[in-house]
């Protein structure tokens, strides 16, 4: 992947608080295209930043690994 300094942090730091993530959320906040936007949230979903809500055709939704966390202890 070829990400600069900047666009690391912000991946690592944002990416992983936002409520709804999605390829085009993630593509328009970080400013980066589509395939690298995947490439983002693969990474972050590999680590168990994130977790998978929906996988439908070529959509994909995923939310906070936090979020899903408490949902499930209540």
């Amino acid at each position: 992947m070829i990400f600069n300094d900047k666009i690391e942090k912000q991946m690592n730091k944002e990416v992983p608080g936002y409520k709804v993530i999605t390829i085009a959320v993630v593509s328009d906040r970080l400013k980066v295209n589509a395939s690298l936007a995947r490439q983002v949230i693969a990474r972050l979903e590999k680590e168990g930043k994130i977790k998978r809500v929906i996988k439908h055709n070529k959509q994909l939704i995923y939310t906070r690994a936090v979020a899903l966390e408490e949902t499930e202890a209540e």
